[in-house]
């Protein structure tokens, strides 16, 4: 096959002759031809399936009945709040109670007071930690005897 150089680009092109371009477009046609001869044959195809109405409606009952993830059933929300007694709220949160116990204020004053409850409990810890670690460095370091002496240690 012969190129042809562009001075333009410097890129080289193949130099299509008419007997490429014939075959090109002898197989374009062979393509249209065998796409349009499956397209016929699947048009003039019975359906393979013919359900009767009944059986439509049949099926379509079995496919309503059965889900396909089981729903939880939520519990009955609580008549009132553990708090504050309140018995309408937009939602229900959880508390020392467990569960849907407290009124959407009450819950979230709970949580809140609870985050901060184990933070100061966190801070208590690492200065107990820091201050243990500051006196076990002094209770360590005792005085070493001068001159290599020996001191002995006599049983009664």
């Amino acid at each position: 096959m012969k190129t042809n150089y562009n001075p333009w680009n410097g890129a080289t092109t193949p130099q299509i002759t008419e007997s490429h371009l014939a075959n090109v477009i002898n197989r374009a046609y062979d393509v249209l031809n065998i796409v349009s001869s499956l397209k016929s044959e699947i048009t003039a195809r019975p359906h393979s399936i013919e359900l009767s109405q009944d059986e439509i409606d049949l099926i379509r009952k079995h496919r309503t009945l059965g889900t396909k993830y089981r729903k939880r059933n939520r519990a009955a929300p609580p008549k009132r709040c553990h708090s504050c007694n309140v018995s309408e709220t937009p939602e229900w949160r959880r508390g020392p109670d467990g569960a849907r116990t407290l009124c959407n204020a009450c819950g979230l004053h709970f949580a809140k007071m609870a985050r901060n409850r184990t933070l100061s409990v966190m801070q208590q810890t690492d200065q107990q930690q820091s201050s243990s670690s500051s006196t076990n460095i002094t209770l360590t370091t005792s005085p070493v005897p001068e001159n290599n002496d020996v001191i002995e240690i006599i049983d009664d």
